[in-house]
């Protein structure tokens, strides 16, 4: 990070040399604020949830803008947290209250991502995935949606995803729920991707857990040929 001045940029230019210990001969570089801003890249952010049921599916939903299915989330509003983004999301879909400080999944989107036309002037964006754990069916059964945008859920089995889901939502959905099974940290993806691939990333597998574990997810299957 250069270091800032309040001093006025000279036109045309927005760095300015000064003295100091950076450079090789003693140079440094220097930006007023508004330069500095100016060469930040702006990135939309935000925020989904990963739920499942007993049995290991994932609950997906269908809304009215498109024919894909989605994670419960949405855009992180200004000045709020990705958590409280999730959070809010889940109770403006679903109906359902709840905290996610579980971070399964950060995903970088790029701004060439087929799924936003050109108006929207996409600049890309970082999505968090949040662990909203395993849905006892009493909790499913108090899911109350919204008068529109959402017109229902169901609960999907982990090799179905990339059929039902756009292809970066379903690689990033697996990705969160292999790290979940794995309890191995949050994944750190590009575009769906880890950005350290194992063998199965690389098939395009879901992990299915180690023998005798409990773990929420747990009955995920392969797609067809990868097994």
């Amino acid at each position: 990070m250069p270091q800032l001045t309040d001093d006025k940029a000279v036109p045309g230019k927005t760095a300015q040399a000064a003295p100091g210990p950076a450079g090789p001969d003693g140079a440094g570089t220097r930006m007023t604020p508004e330069a500095y801003g100016a060469s930040r890249a702006a990135l939309w952010t935000g925020a989904v949830v990963l739920v499942t049921d007993a049995e290991g599916r994932v609950l997906v939903q269908s809304v009215d803008y498109r024919a894909d299915r989605l994670l419960p989330g949405g855009a992180v509003d200004a000045g709020e947290s990705p958590s409280a983004a999730a959070a809010r999301e889940v109770r403006e879909e679903l109906g359902v209250d709840g905290r996610y400080p579980r971070g399964l999944a950060v995903d970088w989107i790029p701004r060439e991502d087929p799924g936003f036309p050109p108006e929207t002037r996409f600049p890309g964006e970082v999505l968090f995935v949040y662990d909203g754990g395993t849905w006892a069916p009493d909790r499913i059964d108090a899911v109350r949606l919204p008068a529109q945008e959402i017109t229902g859920i169901h609960f999907a089995e982990p090799a179905d995803l990339p059929a039902l889901m756009d292809p970066g939502d379903a690689r990033r959905t697996l990705s969160a729920l292999r790290a979940r099974i794995a309890g191995c940290g949050t994944a750190l993806l590009e575009d769906g991707r880890p950005t350290t691939p194992t063998a199965l990333d690389r098939l395009g597998c879901s992990a299915p857990a180690a023998p005798g574990s409990t773990a929420p997810g747990g009955r995920a299957r392969c797609p067809r040929g990868c097994a």
